[in-house]
């Protein structure tokens, strides 16, 4: 006949099992939340009610897992890094004034720091905003994300213009409800505030006209861009629990938790004395003690954890999940110092070809929103404005850049002049030369003189070219 203890031994068995299990089962993460069944795609749970917006991740959310989640942290480092680290040229204007006052206006607003804290808010929130006051065109201020709120009616909807863009933001610096300068703002849209109910927030209004909006991922039914931790944000927050699953399994096999069964069937029962004196001097030293000596009718037992491998597996999946939102190879993000090993020649085009889209999108909103306004009282047109033309950052694609060059000029198809030379210096960030125009001429022709493949009357430079660049491909 099973006695008293026998069957307080085996609840204990029982509930160490179901630790044991809620580890080395498949965890249900989000316990409160989470149905045992699959969900259904169109389940409001995961999509909301048909009809109504998918609810956007808080900006302070967004951050959290950017302190947290280390492959998130890198890859929006990565891009900062790649898109603006290689410096920027302007181009594509043949007016020296336009480039010089360009050049001016963007050393005046420190525009190397400026375009890498826009780049990094549009990575991390998926929106950068500039304020460029008109009573000073020199002054270029970026705007924390986390602060801005557009201009809008009481239903919460921004007030837009004629042609669909937001009449101004709210800068929610302070706590001070500016009302009437709302309404200036409304009113010089050309818009009736009669047909308006405007909400008065607490904060500073800027007008649009003051306001460059930059926007990553832009979707069509909305003001807001999206950034590049929202799409994994879900991804990450279980991977986080994983993680955290992971280890306190792997201090529980470090450092085990240890259960002793105390007394035996009708023979002897232990008083709560005796198991608060066994649990205290015994159990609770036990990992320091090289032997103990307990009498028959005392059993002591390990808590087994779960099988950590299997956890393991969990964050590689979802590692995998992160790295494909983040569209970058996965080993550029985990190799350290091996950056680009593993990566193949596909992989690394794409990523490539992401961050010149990215680049390119970057400038010309910067050129069309910012350029175009602080020089529009000079004297030359403003379509001479330059281009800004961002540089990879990637020590490789320079490497081939450069061995390009080098085949264009022993081809003759190139001439090595002064601005070919400003050029590299710039890009390398080499110092300005020493020689004369006579002495860098005279260099350049016994240099061109040595080259084999060099000939002055080039008739099928077209060919030549080709050759170059397919060698090179």
């Amino acid at each position: 006949m099973m006695g008293k203890f026998e069957n307080i031994k085996n609840s204990v068995k029982k509930a160490g099992g179901a630790i044991k299990n809620s580890v080395s089962k498949d965890v249900e993460l989000w316990s409160k939340s989470t149905p045992s069944k699959p969900r259904r795609v169109n389940d409001m749970t995961t999509l909301g009610k048909a009809g109504t917006k998918v609810k956007r991740i808080e900006l302070e959310n967004l951050e959290k897992l950017y302190y947290m989640e280390p492959l998130v942290f890198a890859g929006i480092t990565f891009y900062e890094s790649q898109i603006t680290g290689g410096g920027y040229d302007l181009v594509d204007s043949d007016s020296i004034e336009a480039i010089n006052k360009t050049q001016e206006y963007l050393d005046d607003i420190f525009f190397d720091q400026v375009s890498v804290d826009l780049v990094h808010d549009l990575c991390m929130y998926g929106n950068a905003f500039l304020h460029t006051p008109q009573v000073d065109e020199n002054i270029a201020k970026v705007i924390n994300p986390k602060i801005v709120e557009f201009i809008k009616d009481r239903e919460g909807n921004p007030i837009l213009d004629m042609y669909g863009t937001p009449v101004g933001i709210v800068a929610k610096t302070d706590k001070t409800t500016r009302a009437d300068q709302i309404k200036e703002i409304i009113e010089n849209e050309g818009i009736d505030l009669d047909t308006v109910n405007i909400k008065n927030i607490q904060g500073h209004p800027i007008p649009k006209d003051e306001i460059a909006h930059f926007r990553l991922n832009k979707l069509s039914d909305t003001q807001m861009g999206v950034g590049m931790i929202e799409p994994v944000y879900h991804t990450v927050i279980l991977k986080l629990y994983v993680e955290e699953a992971l280890g306190n399994c792997m201090k529980n096999i470090g450092f085990p938790t240890y259960i002793g069964y105390l007394g035996d069937d009708d023979v002897h029962d232990p008083s709560q004395n005796e198991l608060q004196t066994f649990n205290d001097e015994v159990l609770s030293d036990i990992e320091e003690s090289e032997s103990i000596a307990i009498p028959y009718f005392y059993e002591i037992e390990r808590l087994e954890t779960g099988d950590p491998e299997r956890l393991q597996s969990y964050i590689e999946t979802y590692n995998d999940e992160i790295v494909t939102g983040l569209c970058i190879p996965h080993s550029i993000l985990t190799k350290g110092d091996r950056i680009g090993t593993g990566v193949t020649a596909i992989g690394v085009d794409r990523i490539e070809k992401r961050i010149k889209t990215i680049q390119k999108r970057f400038a010309s909103m910067f050129r069309r929103k910012v350029l175009t306004k602080a020089l529009k009282n000079e004297r030359f047109n403003t379509n001479k404005i330059p281009k800004i033309k961002f540089r990879l950052a990637s020590p490789d694609a320079m490497t081939k850049k450069m061995d390009r060059i080098s085949d264009l000029v022993r081809s003759g198809a190139l001439i090595p002049d002064d601005n070919l030379e400003k050029w590299i210096r710039d890009m390398e960030e080499l110092p300005e030369s020493s020689l004369s125009a006579e002495e860098k001429d005279t260099v350049r022709r016994e240099t061109l003189s040595k080259t084999d493949t060099y000939d002055k009357n080039v008739e099928n430079i077209n060919d030549k070219i080709d050759e170059i660049i397919n060698n090179n491909e």
